[in-house]
């Protein structure tokens, strides 16, 4: 990636738009960004990474406070970056959120937005444009900080970041994604198939829990030692037995039951045949009374009919009275409403003649409305009057006001003119500001660097007397270590002339002296010691003896490191505590004076920025003053016009009043309302009487209708009476029953209580004769008959025999199912278990290996075992320029000890020093050393992918910072090397306050800060 162009607008310290344009720098690949503290240097760098990756290009500055302070609402606040990647051009522009100009308001709240363009194609979702891009460049925002873009205290993060970080970093660049992905993968398969394999032997112990053992100890014994074959070897032959005994016991439970059921079946028959011989007796005694109740209901059948016959002559008759009432009423009603409707038609004619007198009414309504209009002319003329004696009143008093603030803005124009003039005086006086606060900070970073050194010195010394005390405990505990392991031997060598006692016999010689009388043999001791004590005495004493050693050497280390120290800081050790006090107290005071005197800066500062909104102030002020000038001469001329218009409206009303008739506008309003409620009054009493007369003559044809309707009715009914009263008696004399017969007619209950009595007793008859027959032809089968108790007494002694049996045999189902199950499940578990676990040791073995956990490749893993040999030939293409720049005495090399505890390891550094001929630590190389191989890795890095073939391409090289740190020599070295670039068409940037780069540096971007905002300027050879 190579940018072309930046421009910003309203970023930063930028108050208008500024363009960079690098393509100036085509004849010089190294440029300087220099110009003073806070001016907007790293800022550039801000807007290129933003531009790119939607973030600053370092920590603690969020994105939405870009806006410059400087810039007004109304400015809208963008970065625009063109940039070139192998042959091809792209461009974006970002907007943060912010407050910017509006469309229909003047200010409106402008969300961020995006434009990427990646030839024809546009990108507008922030989201999609920042993986676009990232993918596009093959490298995130933190990794970009470390190879492309370093930001200002962030240098050293290649050189000290750890394996993990670095796999990270190169993951991407390098694009080993696939080795990662190959490593889960085995590890993944690896964990699925342990927990298949846990599984398996969880299934197969929880089979075990369940076998029913009773008091088989083999298959016990083979279950503690989960010996399987022997498992289901004894289970098998624990259910052939258990089955063979159920089979028995089920056989005997069966019969046993037949026999319950027989007999059981007996009782019944028995009791049932008793029951029905008692029920026939019941039913033959009710035999008499269902006949009465039969002939009483043939009766009350016919009863019925009749009464129903004669209720319908009875409502006909009652029917045809109400109608001949009906029609009686109707007549009288028609002749009624004949009367009403000539009454009717009467007051028509007098309603008319009232109508025609209402057009004189309205038109005296017209003239009374006219006259309403003049008396309203009138009273809006005397309104205008008032209002234009008012206007002139408040333009006098205007006029009174204007001159009063003329007076005051001549006053506030002066001010603000004397305001400006001692800005001027304060802007005189900041060279010196700068140049006393400039010689303050280097005297404090030379305080504070003594400080840290101090500080580190009484941290050894600190160390050192606590080393002191571990290494005096120590000493003691070798001592000690050192007795009880001489003890201990001295008993152990005593213990062996005891076996050695033991072991001889009167008369035949003692294998030490040879001789045969024993007069005194060696007697164990109480406290005896063995060959394994002694042995674990001498692995303590030894242990204790390396552990004392090792202190040693730290405390020793730590002196000649408190020396050295002293040497370099030129004080006797004693002194440390107060010299890093006196250190101490002096970077407070400097830091104070350093505070206090940008806080007077700061404060001028702040004063001089105003002068911009002083300056706009004045100008408001004198522009106002014109305004009221202006305003003042245009009410003098309303005035006198007022005055003309009053006049001629006084004039005006005069006239009016002169053509109006009546004393007030009450009294005409009142007339016209009299008159219009006449012809309210009037043609309501017209309209009612026409709804009237149309109201009576339809109610009398509808009247009319009714009388014919009811004529007909009558008729009919006369008619349909005759026939019911022929049909009566006709039916009466076919019943043979007197006039009596309504007596014959039961109530509703007892008719129903009768049938249901004769419906039971015929039901019950036939289900006892069914029954009967059954119950019989049971019996019959019988060889011979016993009494009912006998049969009762066999059926409980079967009950009684039943419950141990099924209880038994419930028993050995459960044991018999519960054992099969077990023997099932382990055979099906055992087989698989086996094929699984020889793959689980396998996957297990190849993901450690891959993953780097395993001690047979040394804990690398396959990814950083890939991305190791990217970082030999990095360490290779880096070692090249550090050797330049530290005249061949120090070379990166890849760190291959083991890293402590179960950290990644594969891809530390080490530097070897050449004049020691040591290894060491690159987190001990100097401010300066460490800006040389933090600066020779990110070439060495950028050589390695430009020499790949992968996906990320690294043309560009911004640096912030740490040249300071370098000496005469070692500027050179670095100059010549980053130099060196120019010819590989590179492009490096560089933001550094040291002078001499100035001068060595041809190509600059100079910026510089004035009140108004800062400014960029762009110097080339």
């Amino acid at each position: 990636m190579r940018p072309l162009k930046l421009k910003m607008s309203a970023f930063g310290p930028y108050k208008g738009e500024v363009e960079i344009d690098f393509t100036a720098f085509n004849q010089s690949a190294l440029f300087l960004v220099s110009g003073p503290t806070g001016a907007g240097k790293t800022t550039i760098f801000d807007a290129i990474a933003y531009a790119l990756f939607d973030k600053p290009s370092k920590d603690g500055r969020e994105k939405d406070t870009y806006k410059s302070d400087h810039a007004k609402d109304t400015d809208l606040c963008y970065v625009e970056l063109e940039f070139e990647l192998g042959q091809k051009r792209y461009s974006v522009r970002r907007e943060p959120n912010q407050t910017g100009p509006g469309t229909r308001t003047k200010t409106k709240q402008v969300a961020a937005s995006v434009a990427f363009h990646n030839g024809d194609q546009v990108t507008t979702k922030i989201n999609e444009a920042n993986k676009e891009i990232e993918a596009l460049l093959g490298l995130t925002h933190d990794q970009f900080r470390q190879i492309v873009m370093l930001p200002q205290g962030d240098f050293r993060r290649m050189l000290d970041s750890n394996s993990a970080d670095k796999e990270k970093i190169f993951r991407n660049i390098f694009q080993t994604d696939q080795f990662e992905a190959f490593q889960e993968k085995l590890k993944e398969q690896a964990k699925v198939l342990k927990q298949e394999r846990d599984s398996y032997a969880q299934a197969v112990s929880l089979a075990f829990q369940s076998i029913e053992i009773k008091d088989n100890q083999t298959l016990e014994k083979a279950i503690d030692q989960f010996d399987i074959p022997t498992v289901l070897e004894e289970t098998t032959r624990l259910i052939e037995t258990d089955a063979k005994h159920l089979t028995e016991l089920k056989q005997k439970i069966g019969n046993l039951q037949e026999e319950r059921t027989a007999t059981e079946r007996l009782i019944e028959y028995l009791e049932k045949k008793a029951a029905l011989d008692k029920e026939k007796i019941e039913l033959d005694a009710t035999e008499k009374v269902v006949a009465d109740y039969k002939e009483q209901l043939a009766k009350n059948d016919e009863a019925q009919k009749l009464v129903e016959a004669k209720k319908r002559e009875h409502d006909l008759a009652q029917e045809l009275k109400d109608e001949q009432i009906k029609r009686n009423d109707l007549s009288d009603k028609q002749k009624s409403l004949t009367d009403s409707l000539a009454e009717a038609e009467k007051q028509k004619a007098l309603v008319q003649d009232e109508l025609s007198k209402l057009d004189r009414v309205r038109e005296a309504i017209q003239t009374l409305k006219k006259e309403l209009e003049r008396m309203s002319e009138v009273e809006k003329t005397e309104e205008a009057i008032s209002q234009a004696e008012k206007q002139l009143k408040e333009n006098r008093l205007r006029q009174a006001s204007i001159k009063e603030k003329m007076e005051a803005v001549k006053q506030a124009v002066q001010s603000q003119q004397d305001e400006l003039k001692e800005l001027q005086h304060i802007k005189s006086s900041f060279p010196d500001s700068y140049d006393r606060i400039g010689k303050l900070k280097d005297k404090k970073s030379e305080a504070m660097q003594r400080l840290e050194k101090l500080k580190e010195l009484c941290d050894l010394r600190k160390e050192g007397a606590e080393v002191k005390q571990v290494f005096s405990k120590a000493n003691k505990d070798l001592k000690q270590a050192t007795e009880r392991l001489d003890e201990a031997k001295s008993a152990y060598y005593s213990n062996i002339a005891v076996v050695l006692a033991g072991d001889l016999e009167q008369n035949e010689p003692c294998p030490v002296c040879g001789g045969t009388d024993h007069p005194k043999k060696a007697h164990a001791a109480a406290d005896s010691v063995s060959k394994e004590d002694v042995d674990r005495l001498e692995k303590l004493k030894a242990d204790t003896e390396a552990r004392y050693n090792r202190i040693g050497v730290h405390l020793q280390q730590l002196s000649e490191a408190v020396g050295k120290r002293c040497k370099e800081l030129g004080i006797e050790h004693t002194d440390a505590d107060e010299a890093f006090e006196q250190t101490k107290k002096s970077c407070r005071e400097l830091t104070d004076e350093l505070n206090k005197l940008e806080e007077d800066l700061k404060q001028k500062q702040k004063r001089v920025e105003t002068e911009g909104k002083l300056t706009e102030k004045l100008e408001a002020l004198q522009k106002e003053e014109r305004e009221l000038s202006e305003a003042r001469v245009q009410l003098a001329s309303d005035e006198q016009h007022m005055t003309r218009r009053i006049g001629e409206l006084s004039e005006l009303c005069s006239e009016l009043k002169a053509a109006v008739s009546y004393d007030s506008e009450k009294q005409v309003k009142e007339s016209i309302a009299e008159k219009e409620a006449l012809i309210r009054k009037t043609e309501q009493a017209a309209s009612d009487n026409q709804s009237l007369v149309q109201d009576l003559s339809s109610r009398q044809s509808a009247n009319k209708q009714a009388i014919k309707l009811t004529e007909e009715s009558i008729n009919k009914l006369t008619d349909k009476h005759s026939e019911a009263r022929i049909h009566f008696e006709h039916r009466l004399q076919e019943s043979k029953l007197d006039d009596s017969f309504e007596s014959l007619v039961l109530e509703h209950e007892t008719a129903d209580k009768m049938q249901r009595a004769i419906n039971d007793y015929e039901k019950a008859r036939h289900s006892l004769t069914v029954q009967m027959k059954e119950v019989q032809a049971h019996l019959d089968k019988e060889d011979k008959l016993l009494p009912v108790d006998d049969y009762r007494d066999q059926c409980e002694s079967i009950i009684e025999r039943l419950p141990d049996l099924e209880e038994n045999r419930d028993d050995l189902v459960k044991t018999v199912n519960q054992n099969q199950r077990a023997v099932e499940t382990i055979t099906i578990h055992q087989g698989k278990s086996d094929e699984l676990e020889k793959d689980y040791r396998i996957y297990t073995e190849l993901a450690m290996m891959a993953g780097g956990t395993s001690n047979e490749t040394d804990r690398i893993s396959f990814e950083r075992y890939v991305l190791g040999i990217y970082f030999d030939e990095i360490l290779i293409a880096a070692n090249e320029r550090f050797g330049e720049m530290t005249n061949n005495r120090y070379e990166l090399q890849r760190k291959m000890d083991a890293a402590k505890g179960n950290k990644p390891k594969g891809l530390d550094m080490d530097v070897f020093d050449y004049e020691t001929g040591k290894v060491r630590g690159v987190n001990t190389l100097s401010g300066g050393e460490s800006f040389k191989a933090s600066l020779a890795l990110a070439l060495g890095l950028s050589d390695v992918i430009q020499s790949q073939s992968g996906g990320v391409s690294v043309d560009t090289l911004f640096i912030d910072e740490g040249f300071g740190t370098l000496d005469s020599d070692s500027l050179d070295k670095a100059i010549e090397t980053l130099l060196d670039l120019q010819e590989r068409g590179r492009l490096v940037g560089i933001i550094s306050h040291v002078d001499e780069l100035k001068t060595r540096i041809p190509s600059h971007i100079i910026v510089e800060r004035t009140t108004a905002g800062s400014q960029v300027s762009v110097q080339t050879v």
